[in-house]
């Protein structure tokens, strides 16, 4: 396949929801030499990076409940 067909069928992956496949497909497209297609495949990339507050608001969850635990197991 050619870079305009692999980024076509990066975004049918991003419509379908396939975020794991679509990280498999645009990962290499990220690369190319092709200053669009690496900037389009990039863009495809962010959509489906994980929110960083999300991953605070995880962390945080995971800190209370180690508290609790901990203040369970003392008490």
């Amino acid at each position: 396949m050619s870079e305009p067909e692999d980024l076509a069928r990066a975004r049918a992956i991003h419509e379908a929801g396939d975020y794991v496949l679509l990280r498999e497909v645009a990962g290499p497209l990220a690369r190319s030499e092709d200053p669009a297609v690496r900037a389009e495949a990039e863009a495809l990339l962010r959509k489906v990076e994980i929110d960083p507050g999300a991953k605070w608001a995880g962390l945080a969850t995971l800190l209370v409940l180690l508290a609790i635990t901990w203040w369970y197991v003392v008490r």
